[in-house]
């Protein structure tokens, strides 16, 4: 395997940090990682600034010049990244900076309405197609890994890296013209959770515990850590229409925890297959992976 170069992106609450053990797992394998912090509680910024992070932290991160298309100019309408918004790194998240978790997920993303369109952008099978394949300009490959609601922002990147892959990982899949905050009503993502709680025997009318959705496989310890240094997620990136036409044209795999609650496996399914026709790779874990399955979900970034 040639040596690869890993974008982590975030969920709600933008941190870096929930990446920290899958990251320590890839760099033992060889590869560099780049785990972004997003300006998550900057009113001011959207999606297409979130994009402008994440290339500016491969930029920082000193990934080869061929990573970066020559006719990018690092910021989208002269749109600047506002207040605080860290540009991110390969930094060593281990060691506890860029704190938060996934938890922020429901805040400001309003359910909406409107019939659910698909992008009909069909990947097949998940197999390379297109400008994925191979190495760019001696740079090696460039892997984009995207978490829940990173899911959004990630995609806006690739026509300004040369993005080799990208892996979803219990992410929203939008589709164009359709806003973050329409996204959970076109999809029918509360039908599925309120279904799966009674499947499983939960209240599905009780109080939101993020505790049950998103931390009930995460070891204690790291729970306590996360919740602990939650950061508050910004409503504006769910506001505006996504702004491609199409799933962008590099191979994408799409890995579902079997043990989510917030996101069931099933709907990941359904909307993966109605938005991209691409089919998922369940893996043991909830929504949070990163943090209660990271070996699992390591070997299947290396794979």
């Amino acid at each position: 395997m040639s040596r690869r170069t890993y974008v982590l992106v975030p969920g709600a609450g933008g941190n870096g940090w929930i990446w920290h053990l899958v990251a320590e797992r890839l760099r033992g394998a060889g590869h560099a990682v780049v785990a972004v912090d997003l300006p998550a509680g900057d009113e001011r910024a959207g999606l297409r600034e979130y994009a402008d992070v994440i290339v500016e932290a491969v930029r920082e991160a000193g990934y080869a010049e061929g990573a970066v298309h020559k006719n990018d100019t690092g910021e989208r309408n002269g749109a600047g990244h506002g207040n605080g918004a860290g540009q991110g790194s390969d930094a060593d998240q281990e060691n506890g900076a860029g704190q938060g978790s996934d938890a922020g997920q429901k805040n400001g993303a309003g359910q909406g309405r409107g019939a659910g369109q698909e992008n009909g952008a069909s990947h097949g099978n998940g197999a390379g197609q297109g400008k994925g394949s191979g190495e760019r300009d001696g740079a090696g490959e460039l892997v984009l890994v995207a978490h829940s609601m990173g899911g959004l922002s990630a995609p806006l990147v690739c026509d300004r890296l040369s993005v080799n892959r990208i892996f979803l990982v219990n992410a929203m899949i939008p589709a164009p013209g359709e806003s973050g905050g329409e996204w959970w009503g076109n999809t029918g993502q509360e039908e599925a959770r309120r279904a799966c709680d009674l499947a499983e025997g939960r209240d599905p009318d009780g109080e939101f515990d993020f505790r049950v959705y998103f931390f009930h496989d995460v070891p204690e310890e790291l729970a306590a850590y996360a919740l602990a240094h939650d950061s508050p997620q910004s409503g504006t990136p769910f506001e505006l229409p996504w702004p491609l036409a199409a799933w962008p044209d590099v191979p994408t795999r799409v890995l579902a925890g079997m043990d989510d609650r917030f996101f069931p496996a099933a709907f990941q399914e359904r909307i993966a297959k109605e938005r991209l026709g691409l089919g998922v790779e369940q893996l043991p874990g909830g929504h949070l992976m990163s943090l209660s399955r990271p070996a699992e979900l390591a070997e299947a970034l290396l794979s």
